[in-house]
């Protein structure tokens, strides 16, 4: 772990789905001096993710799981992050729905960057259906 001014980093993992806008970003804010997150993992269910390339590019550890057996995948994922030893978990377009096992072995370690209080606006343009419905609040989900 990375020792910066009196304290460890968090060692985080994202989950993505597609071309890792999000992660790009979490990227950058982890390079700050005083980010108390470090990348150190990224997940996706979905190989022709364009966040991979990304994640490549900078040396980020990544694996790619099918999602077709969710449970054996989920077990698959949490099997990864605990040899990582990963302690937060963002989850940034990931596309999909984890089970509460799953969320209850990160319990309140789950950022889901998310514009809305899930699962009013589900999938993509979720920005988009916020505006349109002319919502007075955004949200993001933490687990």
């Amino acid at each position: 772990m990375i020792k910066l001014s009196g304290f460890n980093k968090i060692k985080t993992s994202v989950f993505i789905s597609g071309k890792g806008s999000n992660l790009k970003n979490l990227f950058r804010f982890s390079l700050k001096k005083k980010s108390p997150i470090e990348i150190v993992l990224v997940i996706s269910n979905n190989s022709k993710a364009k966040g991979l390339i990304f994640a490549k590019r900078k040396n980020i550890k990544n694996k790619v799981f099918n999602f077709i057996n969710k449970k054996e995948a989920e077990n698959k994922v949490l099997k990864e992050l605990k040899k990582e030893k990963i302690e937060l978990i963002c989850l940034a377009g990931f596309m999909k729905i984890l089970s509460k096992n799953f969320i209850q072995k990160f319990k309140g370690k789950i950022l889901n960057i998310h514009p809305s209080l899930l699962p009013k606006y589900k999938g993509l343009n979720t920005h988009l259906k916020t505006i349109k419905n002319k919502d007075k609040y955004n949200r993001c989900t933490i687990q």
